[in-house]
């Protein structure tokens, strides 16, 4: 679980859950392992409320007037339209140009481009539902608007990632794997796993060769 504190994310694991009743959340910080239990005032698909138990320890965000936090559910406003992931790797000795494209409609393509031999082929898919809940759920997680239109890593130039979604167009160039925003860290895994599937072409694994 993961919740917002101004401009900083906190993650907590949770250890317990007993359905409308009440959730334990725990955190470790400086290797001293912390719990505690927040009641549930409300949970449906759009809003959860939670009520910390005696004194709160953690401080998940701002509460309101009744000393709640409420939690909305952004799937709600988040309309996503496409996801453009271009990177480039080296791959049985030629400089492979990989593009994946995602859109709303969960058509996905994947373009590999031999740029040694100035080469071409395209594998067109669709993505599961599964894993385009899980696109938008990260997605979702995180107001990209807040990201500036730039290089974020000169050494990863060649890597872009490009998400259009409630009529806007963000653009991320440079952006390796780590410097993802970082409520975006699962998304690496997500897309370069689905080019490993689709393609037969494992990233991490020839990105680790070099």
């Amino acid at each position: 679980m993961e919740t917002r504190k101004g401009i900083e994310y906190q993650q907590f694991d949770i250890v317990k859950h007993v359905k409308n009743r009440y959730i334990t959340l725990c955190k470790n910080e400086n290797n001293i392992k912390r719990e505690h239990n927040f009641n549930i005032v409300r949970h449906t698909k759009d809003t959860l409320i939670l009520s910390p138990e005696g004194k709160d320890i953690f401080e998940l965000c701002e509460t309101n007037e009744q000393n709640q936090y409420v939690f909305a559910n952004s799937l709600l406003t988040y309309k996503f339209e496409r996801l453009y992931y271009e990177t480039k790797i080296n791959y049985h000795g030629f400089k492979l140009k990989i593009t994946l494209v995602i859109d709303s409609t969960k058509n996905a393509k994947i373009i590999l481009k031999d740029e040694s031999n100035d080469r071409t082929s395209v594998i067109k898919s669709t993505i599961s539902k599964k894993n385009y809940e899980r696109l938008l759920s990260i997605l979702s997680s995180y107001d990209l608007s807040n990201y500036a239109n730039k290089a974020i890593d000169n050494k990863y130039r060649n890597q872009i990632l490009e998400i259009s979604y409630n009529g806007l167009n963000k653009t991320l160039e440079g952006c390796n794997d780590i410097s993802f925003p970082i409520q975006y860290s699962k998304l690496p895994h997500l897309l370069t796993e689905f080019i490993a599937q689709e393609a037969g072409i494992d990233i991490q694994s020839e990105r680790k060769k070099r």
